[in-house]
């Protein structure tokens, strides 16, 4: 369903694809659910990696340009900064805008050692793995980035068999063709979603914060499964 931001001011409209993303997510985990075969499984992998890895940076863009706009509910400190992060969106890193962003609300701070930081650094990692694919000839198949690993380790699967060599493992295959993989990866990025707003400004996140979020989300587009 689209999600759309309107000015009632100024009569002008913002499009969240960051909504769009988070339902593409858990389009392609309930159809890799319901997929037997391994290829078409590693195509609705890759699309939910590609999805996923975008999923912040648009929400973040997205916080920033409505504060740009108008400001609704924030101080004056806190538009100044966010609409000085809002002109430098595209010079900043994720995590730096996002860490920008929650010290100037009050929220957590990036951190990588824990979840669902931890997890949603995996997934950029491996997005950013396959868009920068650096092939190499090698006798064992690795990705580059060694924390990748852990990922090819719990989701690792059978994958497809190639012809030329059907004996031998790619790391590639037997990840993303793993029945697995965008059902973690779509929960992540809910996790995020619900909770964007909680993250950002360090307020207590409730039972019943979850329950609308989870009620709305299911009721709001029903070809995709519920979370």
């Amino acid at each position: 369903m689209p999600n759309i931001t309107k000015n009632l001011i100024n009569g002008k409209s913002l499009y969240h694809y960051s909504n769009d993303i988070v339902w593409s997510c858990r389009h392609y985990a309930s159809l890799t659910k319901k997929e037997e075969h391994p290829y078409s499984i590693y195509i609705y992998n890759n699309s939910c990696v590609f999805m996923a890895g975008s999923f912040l940076e648009a929400k973040l863009n997205e916080l920033t340009a409505q504060v740009f706009d108008n400001g609704p509910g924030n101080t004056d400190r806190e538009c100044g900064i966010l609409k000085i992060i809002h002109d430098e969106r595209k010079s900043l890193s994720l995590k730096s805008k996002w860490n920008l962003i929650s010290s100037t609300l009050g929220g957590q701070i990036w951190d990588s050692s824990k979840d669902p930081f931890q997890s949603f650094d995996l997934i950029i990692s491996l997005r950013n793995e396959l868009v920068h694919y650096k092939p190499e000839y090698e006798e064992v198949s690795n990705p580059s980035v060694k924390k990748i690993n852990d990922l090819v380790a719990r989701f690792k699967s059978k994958g497809f068999v190639s012809i030329i060599e059907p004996e031998k493992e790619y790391w590639v295959t037997t990840l993303l063709s793993s029945a697995e993989l965008s059902s973690w990866i779509s929960s992540i990025v809910c996790e995020f979603d619900m909770k964007f707003d909680f993250f950002l400004t360090g307020k207590e996140f409730t039972k019943m914060d979850e329950t609308i979020y989870k009620v709305t989300q299911a009721s709001a587009n029903p070809w995709v499964s519920k979370i």
